[in-house]
């Protein structure tokens, strides 16, 4: 993989501008980030932008010509990430992502062609074009793996796979995503933005974990009322032997897709919340304590254990308030339902002293 340039770089700042947490060059704050050249980004920005469109688009062009999709793809992020630079390979699905993001920040930091500081992008919500692709980015990247569940292409290939040609897009973003996130590139920038995205991309595979648990539930309920049917039935064994065969089969695939779905999930989250919830940039680690509040309302039987509830408790005495104010929040939001609160009640009790003290915290 490479870089090739998207457009004229920005001017370079001064010596006093360069951002002290990782080095990266900025640019005047009214420049745009380098997402002119990609479909995606562009989508995403406009107003009124049609998500599911741009969710079709890409999933038909994927079928087309896969590895041009991939790369598509990639350089979203990229872009999102205020990157005017873009990442081209022959062969995306083998290509050492972290290795070619490393040489890509290293190049966008050489040429001045990075929004660094506090000027990327995640970090200029405020102003309606981020504010857009930020809201915008969040429901593509939820809705591309519903839709992908919806059209199989969600665990369809396998990259590691001799021979294979087309891996599953969603397995392959996530492995792209959780590079971009992790410890291996010195960007915050690319950090922060490879996180934000993997952690909706999780959003989403809940949304279709939910929808695979339900599709498992019918299935065992048809199956446990047609065989209380037949046995209540003589005669037609061979007919009724092979529906209630056919029937067994189903509930096994249903029940298979739901697990793998869920092991895709468990992945992301093991690959970048353990790093994520302690990075150096308080805006990430916010971002994690607010996701993991989501994760475990929406999924308590794959994450509402005392493994997952203990980072909260570490959260809670942040050195940021910002930070801790997202740990409450994301407590109230696992443990608030009746519910789910035998599962939490060892946690809330053993921090409860600390969860007394936020009452007086100014800045949480």
């Amino acid at each position: 993989g490479a870089a090739r340039r998207k457009r004229a770089p920005p001017r370079p700042p001064a010596d006093d501008e360069a951002d002290e947490e990782g080095g990266e060059l900025g640019d005047g704050d009214g420049a745009l980030p380098g997402g002119a050249d990609n479909a995606i980004y562009l989508a995403l920005t406009a107003t009124g932008a049609a998500l599911g469109n741009v969710v079709d688009e890409w999933l038909e062009a994927y079928e087309r010509t896969p590895k041009e999709a991939l790369l598509e793809l990639l350089n979203f992020a990229v872009a999102a990430a205020g990157i005017n630079l873009a990442v081209e390979s022959d062969e995306p699905v083998r290509m050492d992502v972290p290795a070619v993001l490393l040489q890509l920040a290293e190049a966008a930091e050489s040429q001045g062609a990075i929004l660094g500081g506090t000027r990327y992008p995640l970090l200029r919500a405020r102003e309606p074009e981020f504010r857009r692709l930020k809201a915008h980015a969040a429901e593509f990247i939820k809705q591309l793996v519903v839709e992908a569940h919806a059209r199989e292409l969600l665990l369809c290939g396998d990259a590691d796979k001799e021979g294979a040609e087309d891996p599953s897009p969603i397995r392959w973003l996530l492995e792209a995503l959780c590079a971009m996130a992790s410890n291996a590139v010195d960007s915050r920038a690319l950090r922060h933005t490879g996180t934000f995205l993997a952690f909706r991309l999780c959003d989403g595979l809940l949304i279709a974990h939910a929808n695979a648990s339900k599709a498992c539930d019918e299935a065992s309920a048809q199956l446990g009322a047609r065989q209380a049917g037949s046995s209540a039935k003589k005669g037609a064994k061979t007919a009724a032997a092979a529906s209630l065969g056919a029937l067994q089969v189903d509930v096994q695939h249903a029940a298979e897709e739901r697990d793998a779905i869920a092991n895709l999930a468990r992945a992301l989250v093991d690959s970048v919340f353990g790093d994520r919830y302690r990075d150096k940039a308080a805006d990430v680690r916010a971002e994690a304590a607010s996701s993991l509040g989501g994760w475990l309302a929406k999924a308590p039987s794959l994450w509402l254990d005392n493994a997952h509830l203990k980072y909260f408790g570490w959260l809670l005495s942040d050195r940021d308030g910002g930070v801790r104010a997202a740990a409450l929040d994301g407590i109230a939001t696992a443990c608030a339902a009746a519910e789910r609160l035998p599962a939490s009640s060892a946690f809330l009790g053993r921090f409860a002293p600390r969860l007394l003290e936020t009452a007086n915290d100014v800045h949480a």
